[in-house]
């Protein structure tokens, strides 16, 4: 390579053999590259070199390490960061416009069996307080009990074809089982390695087409991709997560913290022990502008398949659960929490043992369009949400509740509309009505041989309700069964409220 500009690591004395240390070698060339005004630093392949700290790049650097592995050499190390110890950056103001390309970058966590050297909680990579990082076609292994890759207060990062592979929580207390394979952070005291503690948060990131899950030594992260800590005012903005492949986590596959205007697309999830998809709010603070599409996700744990959990006063807002295929969650298959006017539109959910899908405290959602089978509780549950559309969906088994159930949570609901649904084989009733004025109109309902008990059911506390022009019929009820009604109820379209009115038993 002489004459090239570009320098190699040996040409810096690094030798490579995976004993000896070569740590000062390695920065010297990292050195010289900055000094240069930026270069491009190379491990040469084949070789597996130690450190026995963080070696540092800085500004305008390009590190290519095809075939090399970079390997952590003392137990309380990690291998690479973009800053040193007495650094201090603000906003987006560190070292930038860096790129690592290929490369085995090996957290070396000591594991159980007593293979492997680093006990400590530590990062095997970490960027803070900059912008334009570029990470491709690189495996991350064996961490020990922090991340593969922690972007903290970065502007402008992107994360492509990487593999993230084995962590352990060495800590005594095993209180580290929710780390992240690849951390986005912010700017704070005890979330940041260095100051400014400005609470600058991450934005303009993407992760596409990474893969996620344990290594031969180590077991599944506590999360792939996620974010656990902000500060108010501050947001995480454009981030996209798409077509990655999560095999197995702890906690959650995705954790959405305040990602505001962001996509999650088109990526594959099974086996998490929380959902494979969770957008959270923690604060009295809001998140607008999340969408959760075409994501397949199976063998979900608590919670939901996804989850989008605001709360009475950090509410998730314009936000879309769309296309998504669900299976065998152990919760709901999908969940939306204090997200009003959210559109949860043409998922297929199957085998939920908590329910199908359940939106709660959310005004105005939009249900449409959605397949819900074999679920272990209502197929659809809208719950103290008024003003909602339920519209379009196909709903074939409950081993317990209804088919579609409408009723109050904190809030009474209503006002809602259950239009042009087809429900077979639900345990209890077609549709159920426990919030007042609700319009149920145009619905299909079927026993299809099992011991459905009504078509729809109507509470009492379910005043000024229509239920008009729906098709009961093949189901050998009577009118009264087919229709479990309050008194109120409006049957057909000018008011009457005598059996079956405008509907067909």
């Amino acid at each position: 390579m002489a004459g090239t500009g570009w320098l190699s690591v040996t040409d810096f004395e690094a030798v490579g053999d995976g004993a000896t240390d070569d740590t000062l070698a390695i920065q010297a060339a990292l050195d010289a590259a900055y000094a240069a005004g930026g270069g491009v630093v190379v491990f040469p392949p084949g070789r597996t070199y130690m450190v026995t700290d963080f070696i540092v790049v800085r500004d305008r650097t390009t590190v290519i390490a095809y075939g090399a592995t970079v390997r952590a050499g003392f137990h309380a190390r990690g291998v690479l960061r973009n800053f040193f110890p007495d650094s201090s950056f603000s906003g987006y103001d560190g070292h930038s416009d860096i790129a690592i390309l290929g490369g085995l970058w090996d957290g070396n966590a000591k594991a159980p069996d007593g293979s492997g050297l680093v006990t400590s909680v530590t990062n095997i990579a970490c960027f803070i307080h900059c912008r334009n990082i570029t990470v491709r076609d690189a495996t991350f292994r064996d961490c020990s009990g922090a991340h593969g890759l922690e972007l903290n207060a970065v502007s402008g990062a992107r994360v492509e074809t990487c593999r993230f592979e084995g962590f352990t929580d060495n800590t005594p207390e095993q209180n580290r089982l929710t780390s992240e394979a690849i951390e986005l952070d912010v700017a704070r005291s005890g979330s940041s390695a260095i100051g400014q503690f400005d609470g600058t948060a991450c934005e303009d990131v993407s992760i596409s087409r990474c893969w996620f899950g344990p290594s031969e030594r180590l077991g599944d992260w506590g999360r792939a991709i996620g974010s656990h800590s902000i500060v108010g005012g501050s947001w995480y903005d454009r981030i996209t997560v798409e077509s990655c492949e999560i095999v197995g986590a702890y906690e959650a596959g995705i954790r959405a913290q305040y990602w505001r205007d962001s996509s999650i697309t088109g990526n594959k999830i099974r086996n998490t022990g929380g959902p494979g998809v969770h957008a959270l709010t923690t604060l009295a603070q809001s998140c607008t502008g999340l969408a959760v599409e075409a994501n397949q996700i199976r063998h979900s744990g608590s919670g939901a398949g996804i989850l989008v959990e605001g709360r009475p006063d950090g509410q998730w807002t314009d936000t879309q659960v769309q296309g998504n295929r669900v299976s065998d969650a152990s919760g709901y298959g999908i969940r939306a929490d204090h997200a009003p006017g959210v559109m949860v539109t043409g998922n297929r959910i199957n085998g939920s043992s908590g329910g199908g899908l359940l939106v709660l405290e959310s005004p105005g959602a939009e249900v449409a369009i959605n397949s819900v089978r074999d679920s272990g509780s209502n197929g659809i549950n809208i719950a103290g949400s008024s003003g909602c559309s339920v519209t379009g969906n196909t709903i074939h088994g409950t081993s317990a509740n209804h088919g579609i159930a409408v009723g109050a949570h904190v809030s009474p609901g209503g006002d809602s509309l259950v239009q042009g649904n087809l429900i077979h084989r639900a345990a209890r009733a077609g549709v159920r009505l426990v919030s007042p004025r609700c319009t149920v109109t145009g619905n299909q309902v079927r026993k299809a041989g099992t011991g459905t008990d009504n078509g729809v059911s109507v509470a009492s506390s379910a005043t000024g309700c229509v239920v008009a022009g729906n098709d009961l019929t093949s189901n050998g009820w009577s009118a009264s069964t087919a229709l479990a009604l309050a008194a109120t109820t409006d049957l057909d379209w000018t008011g009457g409220h005598t059996a079956p009115g405008h509907n067909l038993t």
